[in-house]
């Protein structure tokens, strides 16, 4: 319902995407942000707190 609500805010202000980094071993949020619309970018970064992980990036466009 969070999301959804951020989705709705960012619409109302024009927003055209929402952008996140998930980590790649967090495979409930990918396939929750999934389900919300969202897709992978290809692009990755390493994750702060633990640099052997490795963040993806997801968007989900709101310009439908």
């Amino acid at each position: 319902m969070l999301v959804t609500m951020i989705c709705d805010w960012a619409v109302e202000h024009k927003g055209e995407c929402l952008n996140l980094l998930v980590t790649s071993n967090n495979h409930a949020a990918i396939r929750f942000y999934e389900k919300l619309g969202f897709v992978m970018t290809g692009r990755t970064e390493p994750y702060p707190n633990d640099p052997k992980l490795i963040e993806n990036e997801m968007v989900l466009n709101l310009r439908k």
